[in-house]
């Protein structure tokens, strides 16, 4: 068996061994090489292999162990390739697991906020509910403050509510030094009017002495119904000389008004009394001036204005 056989027969034995799944050792690689020496029908392998010239085996030899070399190394590249690989892959899988845990996070904090909305949907709803529940209240509370402070006649003020006001402008007063003036109507003979025109006619007359004692001050004046045919102006920032003549204007209006009655017409005068409101008033003292100021008129003229200051 020359040198040419020994070459072949190892190329086959290494191609062999490359293709099979055992790792490429020197004694698996010599049982593949006795396989295609037996192949080849050579018995004397052994014999051979002792007799064979030192230099043919060396050099046989040589080849056969570069070329294990070279299989060894391109396994172990492969290997070293693989291992390359299945780091970058697990760490690959790491970053989807991390990815699939901050995906679970993201939709469970998505999730949550939906219900945060959700609950302040469902807030806002209520809230919006109850403020109509309490603007409503409100209306009812303002219509009934309206109602229990106004005349349900005229649609003034009531005297509950000119009690209030004069309070309050009365502090005002005192605190910063400012005038207040009130005068006080009461309709002549009004009970004359009941008697021959009838209540409804009476009712009339009351309205339009409220219209038309409007119709002569300020926005920021008040007038109140104070009891029957009486009633009351509140004049704030104004002094006895100004209210005077504030009196005497609503006189003249409401003493030059033609009622008509069917086919009758009349008047209703008004007698005025008048105050100013000092620094140890209160609201008895106040009321105390106004009735004598008004009974003077009575007593002097009806129709006219008086004063106590």
């Amino acid at each position: 068996m020359n040198s040419r056989l020994i070459e072949k027969i190892a190329n086959e034995a290494l191609l062999r061994m490359s293709e099979g799944k055992e790792i490429p050792t020197p004694k698996v690689y010599e049982s593949y090489f006795k396989a295609c020496v037996a192949e080849k029908g050579i018995t004397d392998y052994d014999k051979y292999i002792s007799n064979t010239g030192r230099k043919d085996r060396i050099v046989s030899l040589e080849k056969s162990t570069k070329n294990i070399n070279y299989v060894a190394d391109n396994i172990l590249n492969a290997v070293s390739e693989h291992t390359d690989k299945l780091s970058e892959s697990e760490k690959n899988l790491e970053e989807i697991v991390n990815l699939e845990d901050t995906l679970k996070k993201s939709k469970r904090l998505v999730s949550e906020i939906a219900a945060i909305k959700d609950a302040n949907k469902l807030l806002k709803r209520h809230i919006n509910r109850i403020s109509n529940i309490v603007n409503h209240e409100l209306v009812m509370i303002e219509k009934m403050e309206n109602v229990a402070l106004r005349d349900y006649l005229t649609g003034t003020g009531n005297r509950q509510l000119f009690d209030m006001d004069l309070k309050s402008e009365m502090s005002r007063s005192k605190r910063y030094n400012r005038n207040v003036s009130i005068l006080m109507l009461d309709l002549d003979d009004f009970k004359h009017v009941n008697d021959n025109y009838g209540h409804v006619a009476g009712d009339k007359v009351l309205q339009s002495v409220v219209n038309y004692t409007k119709s002569n001050i300020r926005t920021s004046d008040s007038v109140y119904r104070y009891g029957g045919d009486e009633f009351i102006v509140l004049l704030p920032e104004t002094d006895s000389k100004q209210a005077i003549d504030v009196g005497k204007k609503i006189l003249s209006s409401l003493n030059n008004i033609k009622y008509k009655y069917k086919e009758t017409l009349f008047r209703v005068t008004s007698s005025c009394g008048m105050t100013v409101i000092n620094k140890n008033d209160n609201l008895e003292t106040v009321l105390e001036r106004l009735d004598n100021a008004l009974y003077n008129v009575k007593r002097v003229e009806k129709g006219e204005f008086y004063c106590v200051i």
